[in-house]
């Protein structure tokens, strides 16, 4: 299966939706929920944990995902 980079993902959504994803976390976020493995994060930090993906970046990173191969449509 084709993994995409994070890049790819970011310049695929910007220019299919024009909305700039500016958090790694929010890609990791839609890539988890699709069962598509990630590092494991080991600077985590304190806090509550990673802020969850706005609904229209949460779509616009699953469009590209599926566009670039890395989930089945």
């Amino acid at each position: 299966m084709f993994k995409p980079t994070y890049e790819e993902i970011r310049e695929k959504v910007f220019k299919d939706s024009g909305i700039k994803v500016n958090r790694s976390c929010y890609i990791a976020e839609v890539m988890r929920a699709y069962g598509l493995t990630t590092r494991t994060a080991w600077n985590t930090g304190r806090g509550k944990g990673s802020p969850e993906c706005p609904v229209r970046q949460y779509q616009a990173i699953e469009k590209a995902l599926r566009d670039l191969g890395a989930i089945k449509k």
